[in-house]
């Protein structure tokens, strides 16, 4: 059967070993913050992974109508919660192998009629042919890869599944927590600390405030009581009928697909799945919005904000952060009784296309108190956000300026400088992860220098000066590596420098002047690593 809610099936690192435990016990060590990882979940596996024991959790202890994750809370007390969510199937809900298709298995809905189940075909006979991926970028995951899969990599893949895919061709729907098909499922959130457990019981915290919000204040729009859907593999899925959303709990975990596994003639997990004709889920019309307290809104489309293929790039966290016509902000970022001054904003998504993977893609920021202040309040967001739009502008000047001179080296100093030209292209797209591994803190320091005195303008202008020569510092660095590595025509050689030079240094000095004699290969007061290291 492979009972997760009584079978040490679980591996977990901590302290420098791995402990096989149930599901229970996973969450008691969460809770215990003692947890540092799990052997055999993959890169883009631990947000679906994380947010599932997060709403189980949730769920949970609203059953038992707590308004908080307990200080303390052991494996039996977790036992006990788990198995109030499966009334009457507590034997098959948690297994992931149920040899009697009408009954729940975990994350797969049971098929009762027997038409329906002689229509299932083989799926995939390893994990990771369920899996959310559809290619290998920027993770280096390929599919079909896991031979001897053992239990644990057929839950992590069915989590990943069931809780994250999008639409993969006619009668694969994808779930109903991103807007549309080749959406994303994004992760925003304010944690004191990136340990499992410190995640864990704040997003817990997190989902019972959102869940007891929203009976108070929208108690319509969601189902509150014993006869809501949470797991929604409990249900039949036989017929091609979607759930109304007025039936979930707003926590619900949902399954997307029809998958069953199965053992084969030789004693092998395989899976077995079949098309649908809809989505599980009546969502279409939400676009992603089903009060997810992880999901920021995008304002401009009324729908659950969808990361493009460049990830979080410092000028796209910023109009994500400050950008308040733009983007509405999830409850995960608020503070909650408790939270300490200095706190970090992680973001994470796995990026998906039409019939692509995009990227996987996380991000953590520190975040000091100016910082945090200026993401809660929204005029300071607006504020923040000239501050950050002004400092984008300096960016792409200083990439300006260093395509200006490169091109101007590679092409012989020409009359015309052809700005198609793409020989220069990695040389600037290492300059802007430069610029964007120092972005952050400078916005930080620029914030924190009005926070302290609005009046004291001197303050605020070292604090732009020094982005303007980590600008500088930055800049003349790429330009210098790049004329060593890109030299122009021999017969030009001298004149092409000389022109490539003050072309460069031209742009630098009109936009962003330093005073004089200032070495922008000085170090500052307090200088990042970061900016060393670029």
């Amino acid at each position: 059967m492979l009972n997760l809610a009584d079978e040490k099936l679980i591996p977990v690192e901590m302290e420098h070993a791995i402990s096989w435990t149930t599901l229970p016990e996973a969450l008691a060590l969460l809770s215990a913050d003692r947890v540092e990882g799990f052997e055999g979940l993959m890169a883009h596996q631990r947000q679906p992974w994380f947010l599932f024991l997060v709403q189980l959790a949730a769920m949970a202890l609203a059953v038992d109508d707590q308004s908080e994750l307990p200080a303390a809370i052991d494996a039996d007390q977790w036992h006990r919660r788990l198995l109030a969510l499966t009334p009457g199937v507590e034997g098959t809900a948690w297994s992931l192998l149920v040899p009697d298709h009408q009954q729940p298995a975990l994350l797969q809905p049971p098929i009762r009629d027997a038409a329906a189940w002689a229509r299932m075909q083989p799926l995939a006979s390893t994990p990771d042919g369920v899996d959310v991926l559809i290619t290998a970028k920027n993770h280096d995951v390929k599919q079909a890869r896991i031979g001897a899969a053992q239990p644990h990599h057929w839950l992590f893949a069915l989590v990943s599944l069931q809780t994250s895919q999008g639409f993969l061709g006619r009668g694969n729907f994808g779930i109903a927590r991103m807007n549309g098909g080749f959406g994303s499922r994004m992760l925003l959130e304010l944690v004191p600390g990136m340990s499992w457990g410190t995640r864990f019981r704040r997003a817990v915290d997190v989902a019972l405030n959102q869940r007891r919000d929203l009976r108070k204040h929208h108690p319509d729009d969601y189902a509150f009581g014993p006869d809501a859907h949470r797991l929604l593999w409990l249900l039949p899925w036989d017929r091609e009928e979607a759930l109304p959303i007025p039936t979930l709990d707003p926590c619900f975990v949902e399954v997307c697909r029809r998958v069953r596994l199965i053992t084969d003639a030789d004693g092998r997990c395989v899976a077995l799945g079949r098309p649908s004709d809809s989505t599980r889920v009546e969502a279409k019309e939400r676009k992603g919005l089903l009060d997810d307290p992880w999901i920021p809104i995008n304002l401009a489309t009324g729908g659950a904000y969808t990361v493009s293929g460049e990830g979080f790039r410092y000028d796209r966290v910023a109009d994500l952060l400050f950008d308040t016509t733009k983007v509405k902000l999830p409850a995960a970022v608020h503070t909650l009784t408790g939270d300490p001054q200095t706190m970090h904003l992680h973001l994470s998504v796995l990026v998906r296309g039409q019939g692509k993977t995009e990227g996987l893609h996380d991000r953590v920021l520190p975040l000091k108190p100016a910082a945090m202040r200026r993401i809660l309040r929204e005029g300071d967001r607006e504020r923040a956000h000239e501050v950050a739009r002004r400092m984008v502008g300096d960016a792409k000047t200083t990439l300006k300026a260093v395509k200006t001179g490169l091109l101007c080296q590679i092409q012989g100093a020409p009359e015309k400088i052809n700005f198609e030209d793409k020989r220069a292209t990695h040389m600037l797209e290492a300059l802007d992860e430069a610029i964007d591994g120092v972005f952050f803190d400078h916005l930080w320091r620029i914030l924190e220098a009005e926070d302290a005195d609005p009046r004291d303008a001197d303050a605020m202008d070292r604090a732009n000066l020094d982005w303007w020569r980590s600008l500088h510092r930055l800049s003349q660095r790429a330009f210098e590596r790049g004329c060593q590595q890109l030299p122009p025509p021999s017969a030009r050689r001298e004149r092409s420098r000389v022109l490539a030079n003050a072309l460069y240094r031209g742009v630098m000095n009109k936009n962003m002047p330093l005073p004089k004699r200032d070495d922008p290969d000085a170090p500052e007061p307090g200088e990042s690593q970061t900016e060393d290291a670029a």
